[in-house]
């Protein structure tokens, strides 16, 4: 039985159980970047693209986070059928994926440097969201970009209206519990 002492096993995905900054820090090319559609932004741990689709009309801004093996591109489908309904939508590759740097290899790659990332983006396109941004975003993620939707979630509970989860996964947190797997 479960009291309220005990505390549940962490899920784990073996998947996301691997080093990510063990290649060093990876950075398109600026060959490539120039030929990126959207736009860039400085964020701490490096150069972030995404796409803003559509103007503000005054409904919340979607906010889509991919997975980690994808990249932004992987809603613009949705974001094109969403705009048409009167919405905007931001389209973030996350650190080290599309066309994103990755971070340094001295970065934590966690869920923290993600929220973080979130978080500055949004401040970054404040304006060009009508501040929609900072009013109240529908933050939708799918796979990691799930995990990392639910925390910001937990992180800015006034910010974030609506929560979509898609398939989502979770970040490993509990290296014991990990390495007592493995033996």
């Amino acid at each position: 039985a479960h009291t309220a002492k005990q505390k549940p096993p962490p899920f784990v995905f073996f998947f996301l159980v691997f080093e990510l900054t063990s290649m060093g820090p990876m950075r398109p090319s600026e060959e490539m970047c120039a030929h990126a559609p959207g736009s860039f932004f400085h964020c701490s741990f490096g150069r972030v693209h995404y796409r803003l689709l559509g103007k503000p009309t005054g409904k919340p801004l979607v906010v889509c986070l991919h997975g980690i093996s994808a990249e932004g591109v992987v809603y613009v489908k949705l974001a094109e059928e969403l705009v048409s309904l009167g919405y905007q939508c931001l389209l973030p590759d996350l650190y080290g994926r599309g066309f994103t740097d990755a971070p340094d290899k001295n970065v934590h790659n966690d869920v923290h440097l993600f929220t973080t990332q979130v978080a500055e983006l949004l401040l970054a396109v404040a304006a060009d969201t009508d501040y929609q941004s900072a009013k109240g975003i529908y933050l939708m993620g799918s796979s990691m970009g799930g995990a990392i939707a639910t925390k910001f979630a937990e992180m800015h509970p006034r910010l974030v209206k609506k929560l979509v989860l898609i398939c989502p996964a979770g970040l490993p947190n509990d290296m014991p519990f990990l390495a007592s797997l493995v033996k």
